[in-house]
């Protein structure tokens, strides 16, 4: 339930207040991020342990085989380095600071010296024991395996590698609500093995380090990061009240964190803010608003010089732009876009660091469709002129099949460029500009070059149509039919044996 007053308020003004349930987003953040402003990213890199205080740490406790030093290290000064021997079972407990959790990705350097060496990864559930709620990750010069302890050692996979010994090997472990996955990648970047398990039972928040060494061979251990979506680490960290829900990040200066009372309208938020370090008239803020299911969206703001601040919305294209990412885990995570095929085996999912829309067909089957599409609408009734860009697209194929990039109204398992109401950029055999009206198509034929990656842009006006190359216009296409088009990313399989792999970095709309 948000406030709302039609046509916005000045700032100061709380009279005529409406309740509006009807809107599809709730809560709010507040960051003054200072005069230029700041993007709040979708994720945060947070630094477990970087060993640069040059001497063992006190929020760790550790066996008398550990020390930090400057010899050997992955990326700044320092790592740390045990000189286990005679095969015993040296400790290193993390036992307060920044901890790890559920939905976070942790990257720990490790560095065996000869193949005698070992290093054993607990991600614990609590200090008191590393047999208990537990994931073991095994490194090992040849092998990376896992295992998971409840009240005993369940066992785990095991995935095998060439010997890699006397260079840095990072263990990239991922945690989600449901599985965990450990990934083994050697200092060129390429991955040497990577084992998982599904299971749900244990929240781990600390880090057990268990070193090794038949021969006497050292080990070292690098600076221990992990990434967390920003709306957890927001949760976890710095908010505070608020009476219309969500969460709250504590602006600087703030001696509460608001706001306490907000209008809302299409154009303008108004809302209070108290500070001891008063912002002047004019000053940036970074507004947030929290949206049910579609993540966030940052509103430029101006503090008004009183305690308050105000600040115009995002316009519609912005925020639908929000709705349009996916820095989510798995694609079915990501809210608002669904994959589907008619046949065929097609791959659907998100991919990379930042995340990537991928879709792959392994060549079986003829004259079958496969997409990934949104459900968000991109209307010129609802946004006006507009463009719509889908960026960083790579494409590759092996024999005649096609891919389709754009907006359309059509079932998105069909043929795009021969039916249903749309504009789309063909890639692969046949390439062209197409604008179709109820299957009537006008199309211009045109080249790819899928050396490198390109930016697909299409402008609409509602009543031409005008594709981008990156940023380039080549083709104008007239075209005045108002319909529900969405983004669809298709690939199609003329014939049997034609692979196909199409990704998409981000779906970008903007008013013209």
């Amino acid at each position: 339930m948000l406030l709302d007053q039609s046509g916005g308020v000045s700032a100061g003004d709380l009279s005529g207040l409406a309740i509006d349930t009807d809107k599809d987003w709730g809560g709010y953040e507040l960051t003054n991020v200072g005069k230029d402003g700041v993007r709040v990213p979708s994720s945060v890199d947070l630094t477990i342990e970087d060993w640069e205080g040059g001497r063992l740490p006190d929020n760790w406790t550790f066996n008398d085989v550990f020390s930090v030093q400057s010899s050997v290290v992955d990326s700044g000064n320092y790592s740390l380095k045990s000189d286990a021997t005679g095969g015993s079972f040296e400790i290193a407990t993390l036992m307060s600071g920044q901890r790890i959790e559920r939905g976070d990705s942790a990257t720990i350097p490790t560095y065996l010296a000869g193949v005698d060496a070992g290093i054993n990864l607990y991600l614990s559930e609590g200090t008191e024991s590393r047999y208990e709620n537990t994931y073991r990750v095994e490194i090992r010069e040849d092998a990376i395996r896992m295992s998971v302890f409840s009240d005993s050692e369940e066992g785990g996979p095991t995935d095998s590698f060439a010997e890699t010994f006397g260079e840095w090997v990072d263990v990239d472990i991922e945690l989600s609500e449901t599985t965990v996955v450990a990934t083994a990648i050697d200092s060129s970047g390429t991955e040497l093995g990577s084992v998982s398990v599904s299971d749900s039972r244990f929240n781990p928040d600390t880090i057990f380090i268990e070193t090794y060494s038949s021969g006497g061979s050292p080990m070292y251990i690098g600076e221990i990061e992990t990434v967390r979506r920003t709306r957890e680490y927001l949760t976890d960290t710095q908010y505070g009240p608020v009476e219309l829900g969500g969460e709250v990040v504590r602006p600087k200066g703030a001696l509460d964190a608001g706001p306490h009372e907000a209008v809302v309208s299409d154009t303008k938020v108004h809302a209070y803010l108290r500070t001891d370090d008063a912002l002047a008239p004019g000053d940036d803020v970074s507004l947030v608003e929290w949206d049910a299911g579609y993540g966030k969206r940052t509103l430029k703001a101006n503090a008004d010089g009183e305690g308050g601040l105000y600040g115009l919305r995002r316009p519609r294209a912005a925020r639908l732009t929000e709705r349009l990412m996916w820095e989510f885990e798995t694609l079915a995570d990501v809210p608002n876009w669904s994959s589907a095929s008619s046949g065929g085996n097609y791959t659907f999912s998100v991919t990379g660091r930042p995340r990537r829309l991928h879709a792959e067909h392994d060549g079986t089957g003829s004259g079958v469709f496969g997409a990934i599409f949104a459900s968000a609408l991109t209307t010129h009734e609802s946004l006006g002129p507009f463009r719509i860009t889908f960026s960083n697209v790579s494409y590759s194929a092996n024999g005649s099949g096609k891919a389709i990039i754009g907006i359309s109204n059509e079932d998105p398992t069909t043929r795009l460029d021969t039916s249903g109401t749309g504009m789309l950029a063909e890639l692969g055999g046949g390439a062209a500009y197409s604008t179709l009206d109820n299957g009537n198509v006008t199309s211009t034929p045109t080249t790819w070059d899928w050396s490198t990656t390109h930016d697909i842009s299409i402008e609409y006006d509602g009543s031409e149509v005008r594709y981008l190359k990156d940023g380039v216009p080549l083709v104008t296409h007239d075209h005045a039919v108002p319909t529900d088009y969405r983004p669809i990313i298709q690939l199609q399989d003329g014939s049997d044996g034609n692979a196909e792999t199409l990704e998409v970095g981000e779906v970008i709309v903007e008013e013209l």
